[in-house]
This record gives structure tokens, C-alpha cells and sequence, in this order.
């Protein structure tokens, strides 16, 4: 037997043991908390990003860390284009500013924005 097929098994038996009704999703319980901003989050262990989490209403609520992601793409014409993300914003200490948390919804949907046309 494959390890898929084994994966498969294990899965389908999953299905069975619990109703789909009562399977939790991964973003209902993982959140990225910025004052009044809280969004799911992908998750598991190994992911390029530095998020520390607390348990907190039954959810996991990042709470500190630092995720700045940045990628750049050079054309063979000399074409440069780059994109970054922030868990959060730029003002990150600044609780009144509009970039307090104004890249959480893009980190939350595994986004980024376009920095260099």
C-alpha cells in the first residue's frame, strides 16, 4: 500500500468517526488579532512567518511576532517588479494610525502588494 492510499484511509475513516458538521476549520481557530481587526489564518508548523500565538476564546490569537516577507523579480530585459507583505501594517506601535493594521487582511489571505511596478 502507498502512503497515499494509506493517507486516503485514514481520512475517509476521519469522515466517518466525526459528522463534516463537527469538523473545525483551521481560520475559525487561528486568528491574526490586531486591536479590533481579528482574521483566520492558515497554519501548521515550518510556515515562513514568525507569529506567536496565546489561547484565548477557544481560538489561538496571534498576539506578536514579526513576519516582513519580501520578493523580487528580475526580467531578462533588465524589468524589475517586487512585492511585500506585514502581518499587521508599517506603524506598528502607532494604535491610531491607518497603517496599524492595513496589510492583516492581504497576510490574512495569503497576499501581497505590489511594491515595485
Amino acid at each position: 500500500m502507498t502512503l497515499r492510499y494509506r493517507a486516503l484511509q485514514c481520512l475517509a475513516l476521519l469522515f466517518v468517526a466525526f459528522a463534516l458538521s463537527q469538523l473545525w476549520y483551521l481560520g475559525q481557530v487561528l486568528r491574526l488579532v490586531r486591536g479590533n481587526t481579528s482574521l483566520p489564518l492558515a497554519g501548521g508548523p515550518g510556515l515562513l512567518r514568525a507569529i506567536y500565538f496565546r489561547e484565548k476564546d477557544n481560538t489561538y490569537q496571534g498576539f506578536a511576532g514579526d513576519c516582513y516577507i519580501q520578493a523580487v523579480e528580475w526580467g531578462p530585459e533588465g524589468q524589475l517588479n517586487a512585492w511585500s507583505i506585514h502581518q499587521y501594517g508599517s506603524a506598528t506601535q502607532d494604535h491610531t494610525s491607518k497603517h496599524y493594521d492595513d496589510q492583516a487582511r492581504l497576510f490574512s489571505k495569503q497576499e501581497m502588494k505590489q511594491i515595485r511596478p
